[in-house]
């Protein structure tokens, strides 16, 4: 896993990637939220746990400058935060012409890349 999605209605779904390391004060607001000491967020995380789900989409948004609380991802319905990993999958389910790709938020949280050259 290596980016987490969150797709909040009426918006466009956001795609942020998680962190390698976490600081003192990420890890407090995962233990404060989940009760989870670090050695146990990957058994949560294959588990389903969504508190560790939560806990770290709101860390990633924070990374990338947006505010987005706890408490506004709670309301989501489950399954608006998903977990991607780096591969991608070969064989796309059919009418996924149509599905709306989620935008990659920059680590920094800065402005994302133009496709194309503005010379």
């Amino acid at each position: 896993m290596s980016h987490i999605v969150i797709a909040i209605p009426n918006e466009v779904p956001r795609k942020y990637p998680l962190p390698d390391t976490f600081t003192y004060r990420e890890q407090q607001t995962i233990k404060i939220h989940t009760g989870l000491r670090p050695i146990e967020y990957e058994d949560a995380l294959n588990s389903g746990d969504p508190d560790i789900v939560i806990a770290l989409a709101v860390i990633c948004a924070a990374r990338a400058g947006h505010n987005i609380t706890y408490d506004q991802l709670l309301d989501l319905e489950i399954g608006a935060i998903t977990a991607e990993g780096d591969d991608a999958d070969p064989t796309p389910a059919a009418g996924a012409d149509d599905a709306v790709e989620a935008a990659t938020i920059p680590a920094d949280g800065g402005t994302l890349a133009l496709p194309v050259s503005t010379d």
